[in-house]
């Protein structure tokens, strides 16, 4: 074995572990953030209810926010990893793989940027006294629809990605 190919394994490997521990981290990230807070606090349909929820419960809701931004660098560090690791295999399809996931973490990121917005509806900083409360709700569950609608945009490009994916995989092993 030469040295060139001796490095050219610890990369790989370095690149193969990087993104599984990555991917783990998204995994539980994802529950934490949609599983468990999102789906506990935001009712469908209910502005009054989901209001009252992220409003009482304004630290989980940041919370959810912040594991969103893990998921963001997480998925930064899949797509470099697995271009990285798939790369020897084919340079193009692996390019491919990591600009469409690269993709998707920008739509994710812009996603959740309306959460923030909910953020700064149900807790603001600034005087809301010339909106009633059904017209902060009301946007309360617009910047909720669009970040959900948005990420749901970014699945699609995503689905881009696992399209060029697979076959390297399997010439991987």
């Amino acid at each position: 074995m030469t040295v060139s190919t001796h490095g050219r394994m610890l990369q790989q490997r370095t690149s193969a572990l990087i993104a599984g521990i990555s991917l783990i981290v998204m995994a539980i990230a994802a529950f934490f953030s949609y599983g468990f807070i999102h789906e506990s606090l935001v009712v469908q349909g209910d502005a009054a209810a989901t209001f009252h929820n992220i409003s009482s419960s304004s630290h989980l809701f940041t919370a959810e926010i912040f594991s969103w931004l893990i998921i963001v660098i997480a998925d930064i560090l899949v797509s470099w990893a697995l271009y990285l690791f798939l790369q020897p295999i084919h340079k193009s399809l692996s390019l491919l793989g990591a600009w469409l996931r690269l993709v998707y973490t920008a739509i994710l990121a812009i996603a959740i940027l309306n959460l923030l917005f909910v953020l700064l509806l149900v807790k603001p900083s600034f005087d809301l006294s010339s909106f009633t409360i059904e017209q902060i709700q009301a946007l309360m569950m617009l910047f909720l629809r669009a970040f959900e609608s948005i990420w749901s945009i970014g699945l699609v490009i995503f689905g881009g990605h696992l399209m060029a994916s697979p076959g390297l995989f399997r010439r991987s092993v």
